[in-house]
């Protein structure tokens, strides 16, 4: 996925937009997720809404969100670290 922060067309990219994306590549076979920032808008403030926003729902939602969240987590700890 590009453009994770925010869209030049659009504008600004919900993290539940980000996650509602993540689910459908999931529904559709997809394995593996990347998440970038295209356009460079990304910041530690605007990307751990984001992440977090996957984190929260992996326990909650159906099993791909389990996916999803287990490899942003690895991911936002490489980060954070």
């Amino acid at each position: 996925m590009a453009a994770l922060i925010r869209e030049t067309l659009e504008g600004v990219v919900t993290p539940e937009a980000v996650l509602r994306v993540c689910h459908k590549l999931l529904e559709l076979g997809v394995d593996e997720i990347d998440l970038g920032d295209t356009i460079g808008a990304a910041t530690p403030e605007t990307i751990e809404p984001v992440i977090m926003e996957v984190i929260d729902r992996r326990n909650t939602a159906a099993d791909t969100a389990g996916r999803v969240g287990e490899m942003l987590i690895d991911r936002y700890r490489v980060v954070t670290a």
